[in-house]
């Protein structure tokens, strides 16, 4: 019996040490942007094993990005004077905001719930799929074409697919060439609302999400299609995202 009892004990005071240890593990900006620490691992792996997709119709988040760029918390303050590229008078800004809107307008006509972000991410913000639009600039004007990049860390096993769907769609329907690999920065696969370990305004981990580069604005052929055609880019960027949700039967 005294046996027992001290099993109990052992086993109830592990459990606390557990439950303290990882409701005061917080993301800091210091862990390294590449690695994952161990101890944040075990946190995710704990959360796994308890974790269900919410109920209810199929949820995708669109990300303007860098808008309002200056209201990010002070975890992200070093980002707040990033408000992205500008060619004489066009700013990156506002084409991936009319980008944005227009995946948004597409996707809802077909009953999809669609929450469009600024530059600050909720705290652990989950959605059946996340989609950060944004658009380049270069001095080299004759630099084109579409880019994407999905965590450098996809826990979700889902996000290569989300990424294959868009990009399929994307090189379709616009016409437009890929970027050299080489233009795909760790800045894209470390993006911060990637980083749920570095900061609290990061996705949930179990969240499947990319981010692309729509073209640039820099370039005139680019400029053709996310300039004066944007719907064009955001119909191909809701194609491929309604095909993944049909893929994974949401």
């Amino acid at each position: 019996m005294k046996l027992l009892i001290f099993l109990f004990f052992i086993i109830i005071l592990t459990a606390l040490s557990v439950y303290i240890w990882l409701h005061y593990l917080t993301p800091d900006p210091k862990y390294d942007a590449q690695n994952i620490p161990q101890a944040f691992m075990y946190e995710y792996n704990i959360e796994k094993l308890f974790w269900k997709r919410p109920s209810g119709p199929p949820t995708v988040a669109i990300q303007v990005g860098h808008l309002d760029i200056a209201d990010l918390p002070d975890e992200l303050k070093d980002l707040r004077e990033d408000t992205g590229a500008e060619y004489g008078s066009i700013e990156e800004v506002n084409v991936n905001k009319t980008i944005a809107d227009l995946v948004a307008e597409d996707l809802k006509q077909d009953h999809i719930s669609v929450t469009i972000l600024p530059a600050m991410i909720p705290q652990g913000f989950y959605a059946d799929a996340f989609v950060a639009i944004h658009a380049d600039g270069n001095a080299d004007t004759s630099r084109n074409g579409y880019k994407s990049a999905i965590p450098l860390h996809d826990l979700t096993d889902k996000a290569n697919i989300l990424k294959k769907d868009i990009d399929q769609s994307y090189l379709s329907e616009t016409g437009m060439r890929p970027d050299a690999p080489e233009n795909v920065t760790i800045d894209m696969k470390a993006y911060y609302p990637f980083s749920w370990w570095r900061f609290n305004h990061a996705l949930s981990p179990f969240t499947p999400a990319m981010i692309v580069e729509t073209g640039y604005i820099s370039n005139f052929s680019d400029q053709e299609i996310i300039v004066n055609d944007p719907q064009l880019p955001a119909h191909a960027i809701a194609g491929g995202i309604e095909t993944y949700l049909n893929q994974e039967h949401l």
